[in-house]
């Protein structure tokens, strides 16, 4: 059951194992296996022609000694797989005043928001294939696939399912994906700000602190049609000692939804003094004394599971 069995892997047991096919149909369901090719399949249907954009928007300016700049760039990207996209801008001031010749200051913000899609396909789940496993069979109904922790072909001869919740048991990647769906939500900012002391020529000192903080979502809906959805509800049904349904299952049906949420916090003071100066051509002299000073505080939590709901977002 917890071992993922693939169809030349069935066709071999039963014939050499169980003896419950002939070997010439089983080297004939092997050799109707070796002219399969699951390529265009996953590529009509799993794979996307990817669209990508960048647009950028810049202004700086001077007054007297303050100069200072503010950029902005947003990029999206169409993504390579079934379900998805990305989009994220970024915003950056920053800000340069020169006191006199001695003292200089800086100071800057940056904000970043993204905002991730995906089917939780990827080139992994794609690459665990078997070149014969078709996503879609002739007549377009879903065709069976391995599953990475399961044998779906146990678990779908194992058990009489007329009485779960979830008659089908079979897993398809190409189900999968058109059922599941992720979406995170990360926002960051960071503050700076820098102090230049000329002490003489070539000795300076610098001190600079920032503080930076995030702020992600992320919000995992696994549908009805989803082998997680399904395997899960039928697994909370009571059942008899040799597989029957008792009863109805303790969770509803439904999709299946996961929230989760994370944050981070952190700061750094850094000062250092820093002599660089050359004498008479021939001699130069380079050292930095410094010290740094930080913290980070990170935090993350997953809210209860929301059972037999059905989310359209």
């Amino acid at each position: 059951l917890y071992r993922p069995i693939t169809q030349a892997d069935l066709l071999m047991h039963q014939g050499y194992l169980t003896g419950t096919l002939s070997l010439d149909e089983m080297n004939t369901q092997l050799n109707r296996l070796a002219q399969l090719d699951n390529r265009q399949q996953i590529k009509d249907n799993l794979l996307k022609s990817v669209l990508r954009n960048q647009t950028n928007v810049a202004v700086s300016g001077n007054i007297d000694k303050w100069r200072t700049r503010v950029s902005m760039e947003y990029n999206y990207d169409s993504g390579n797989f079934l379900g998805s996209n990305d989009n994220m801008w970024k915003l950056d001031w920053r800000n340069d005043y020169e006191l006199n010749k001695f003292l200089s200051f800086t100071a800057g913000v940056n904000l970043v928001h993204s905002n991730r899609h995906t089917s939780l396909v990827n080139i992994g789940s794609i690459s665990e294939l078997a070149p014969y496993e078709m996503l879609l069979n002739e007549d377009g109904s879903y065709a069976s696939n391995v599953h990475n922790s399961y044998s779906t072909y146990i678990l779908q001869t194992l058990f009489d399912w007329s009485g779960f919740t979830y008659h089908d048991m079979n897993y398809n990647l190409l189900q999968d994906a058109r059922s599941r769906r992720s979406r995170t939500v990360n926002t960051q900012a960071r503050t700076q700000l820098g102090l230049q002391v000329n002490i003489i020529e070539g000795l300076h000192f610098n001190s600079k602190f920032q503080y930076e903080t995030s702020h992600y979502r992320q919000k995992d809906v696994n549908g009805e049609e989803s082998f997680y959805t399904r395997f899960n509800v039928n697994n909370y049904t009571p059942t008899d000692n040799i597989g029957n349904a008792l009863g109805p299952s303790a969770l509803p049906a439904g999709d299946i939804v996961i929230n989760r949420n994370g944050k981070n916090r952190s700061a750094l003071f850094r000062n250092d003094i820093t002599f660089d100066r050359v004498f008479g051509e021939k001699h130069a002299i380079n050292a930095v004394v410094g010290n740094e000073i930080s913290n980070y505080y990170y935090q993350t939590w997953t809210h209860p599971y929301l059972y037999g709901v059905k989310d359209n977002n």
